[in-house]
């Protein structure tokens, strides 16, 4: 899920370039899948978790399945903000009016929580670390301090 909370901006961002450009959410979605897989195919690069889920979600679509549903079925499996699947939504509800803006207002807010995601987990591994810090510390103190009693007692 954090794999997911990583790349969520980056997708929200891509939509929000796509979609000013002139092009419905459907179109801008398969363009980002299809660049995916060209990535992930010619450099063998590593499964993105949301990514797979935009691929499972284009196949729905393309097998027929109504986009609204599909497009709420990932939002669901993915779990993360609903903010951005309820702006495509009302983008197929209600035309692309309006949805380039709040893409990119969505788009800043993602990458601001990612940024506190980054700073939380980097703080995570900081207090993690600091057992075995502490341990090695203590190592290096007995190291030093041994020879000094040893040659103390003599």
């Amino acid at each position: 899920n954090v794999m997911m909370q990583l790349e969520y901006p980056e997708i929200v961002s891509k939509m929000a370039v796509l979609m000013g450009a002139g092009m419905t959410v459907e179109q801008a979605w398969n363009r980002i899948t299809a660049r995916y897989l060209d990535k992930r195919q010619k450099e063998k690069a590593q499964k993105l978790p949301a990514y797979e889920e935009m691929l499972i979600t284009e196949r729905e679509i393309s097998d027929g399945e109504i986009g609204r549903k599909a497009y709420a079925g990932f939002a669901e499996r993915v779990n993360i903000d609903q903010r951005f699947i309820r702006i495509i939504l009302q983008s197929i509800h209600k035309g692309n009016k309006g949805v380039c803006e709040m893409l990119e207002k969505e788009s800043d807010d993602a990458f601001n929580e990612r940024r506190l995601l980054a700073m939380k987990l980097g703080e995570e591994a900081r207090t993690k670390m600091l057992v075995p810090m502490m341990l090695m510390m203590t190592i290096v103190i007995a190291i030093v301090i041994a020879p000094a009693i040893i040659n103390f007692k003599m």
